[in-house]
């Protein structure tokens, strides 16, 4: 029961936690603001968290990319093509922002605030973007694309989503989000198949 309690409070630091990054940032969210949202203190998150600010901002970054990794991961499995995959998933993010226009990624936000600093934030967020991007290279290896052509749309995409989430955030507009993935899903769904070449 008492662990179950800690992990409890852990989730709570680190969900609070993950809402105050999408919205001001790892710099701008300090430990106490994070401890106020999470309905507890400061001596709770230094039992959880050692490490210190780095170590929870790494946690939020790991379970922000596992959400990440569930929603490509389905995107892929029920979407007829790699395109329409792409499409469905900026469009959720669209969906999030109309319901809330300052949902930025706290990813994102990590990697802006706190990667020269911390050498561990550094590594999952680099990591979190590889699994991406490793995700939706397979997918598109198996539709048949060349594997360097198919590594650099999958950069791509992921760059593209990034940067049509802080635009989208900025200007107030989560269409933007709908059109860089519409755009971005008819280059894939054009794209030569090496197996029906």
């Amino acid at each position: 029961m008492s662990d179950g309690r800690r992990t409890d409070r852990r989730d709570r630091l680190v969900d609070g936690a993950m809402d105050l990054f999408r919205r001001r940032g790892p710099n701008g969210a300090g430990v106490g603001a994070v401890c106020e949202a999470a309905g507890t203190t400061k001596g709770v998150f230094g039992h959880h968290f050692p490490g210190g600010k780095d170590e929870l901002v790494a946690e939020v970054v790991r379970r922000n990319a596992e959400q990440v990794d569930q929603l490509v991961d389905h995107a892929l499995a029920t979407q007829p093509s790699v395109g329409a995959a792409v499409r469905w998933a900026f469009g959720v993010y669209a969906d999030l922002l109309v319901a809330d226009p300052d949902l930025g990624c706290p990813i994102a936000a990590a990697v802006v605030d706190t990667h020269a600093d911390s050498a561990s934030v550094r590594a999952v967020t680099a990591d979190a973007f590889a699994r991406w991007q490793d995700r939706l290279t397979g997918a598109l290896a198996e539709r048949g694309v060349a594997s360097p052509r198919a590594e650099d749309l999958a950069v791509t995409v992921v760059a593209a989503m990034e940067g049509a989430i802080l635009l989208a955030v900025a200007r107030r507009a989560p269409e933007m989000l709908r059109t860089t993935g519409a755009v971005l899903a008819d280059l894939l769904d054009a794209e030569p198949s090496t197996t029906n070449a």
